[in-house]
């Protein structure tokens, strides 16, 4: 709320909009920080599961649909994200700007563990950044992790200028890397507004 946040989730609607893909956007005030704001992600997707209690599809404020996405259905398990093509150890090894979850038991304890994570990095005043994707890779790629998810194929979110997404084709959304244009502006309004 209240961020050029706004003007990217409407791009968002319209787009949604344009291929009849319902859709739900809501405004939420800053946690503090652009990476708490990120963090918040899993517990928000709880909450609308719980709401809901049926699948959803995450997909962040930045991104628009370039043409009409498959029903949900297509997927045969509880969650689903995409990867690139590096080490599981590397953190952008997951890309959780477009998330599947289901209302059943192992989506939501992935969400959990999730938050969980989110919120251990968040403490670790070691870490100058905090990357919800990272977080989500180190729950999913954990020795102990037993969840059942899925990978999106390659052309159901691309990331625009990312080398590993030039040669996708017809993709079916695009993330245009706002936080690339707003983080740091977040972060110093934030920091700006918590030393008043």
């Amino acid at each position: 709320r209240d961020t050029p946040y706004e003007a990217e989730a409407l791009r968002l609607k319209g787009s949604c909009d344009l291929f009849s893909i319902e859709s739900e956007i809501d405004s939420i005030d800053s946690s503090g920080s652009w990476e708490m704001n990120c963090a918040f992600k899993p517990l928000f997707l709880l909450k609308k599961i719980e709401e809901k209690k049926r699948p959803l599809l995450w997909v962040d404020a930045d991104a628009i649909f370039l043409e009409k996405m498959p029903m949900l259905e297509v997927f045969s398990s509880p969650f689903a994200v995409r990867l690139y093509n590096c080490p599981d150890t590397h953190p952008s090894r997951v890309v959780s700007s477009v998330v599947y979850v289901t209302a059943e038991r192992e989506s939501i304890e992935i969400l959990k563990q999730w938050a969980l994570k989110c919120i251990t990095l968040l403490k670790e005043e070691s870490r100058s950044e905090v990357w919800d994707q990272d977080a989500l890779r180190s729950v999913l790629f954990s020795q102990e992790f037993k969840g059942i998810w899925e990978v999106f194929p390659e052309n159901f979110s691309v990331i625009e200028d990312h080398p590993d997404d030039a040669l996708v084709k017809e993709p079916i959304l695009k993330q245009t890397q706002a936080s690339r244009r707003y983080k740091q502006w977040i972060n110093h309004r934030e920091k700006r507004f918590f030393t008043l």
